[in-house]
């Protein structure tokens, strides 16, 4: 029987990872900017719990192009609210 643990220290994901990734669902560049800064701070750390923070990049980029896509073609065909 031994006393001492074998197993790594278990490290926490951190919040701002948990903020970019909802803020990345709810206002994609709002989002991607605070995953960006999120996953650098992560890696800078050493921490390996980097997962929210890089989905967080992803959305957050593939729905900013896809607004952007989505403003740009509503812009070119003159679409208006009535």
């Amino acid at each position: 029987m031994t006393t001492g643990s074998s197993a790594p220290a278990h490290q926490k994901t951190p919040a701002l990872s948990v903020v970019g990734f909802i803020l990345a669902i709810v206002t994609p560049v709002v989002g991607l900017v605070v995953s960006i800064v999120a996953l650098v701070q992560v890696k800078r750390s050493g921490n390996p719990n980097d997962g929210l923070a890089l989905g967080g990049v992803v959305i957050g980029a593939l729905l900013t192009v896809g607004l952007a896509f989505v403003v740009a073609v509503g812009v070119k065909t003159g679409l208006t609210y009535q």
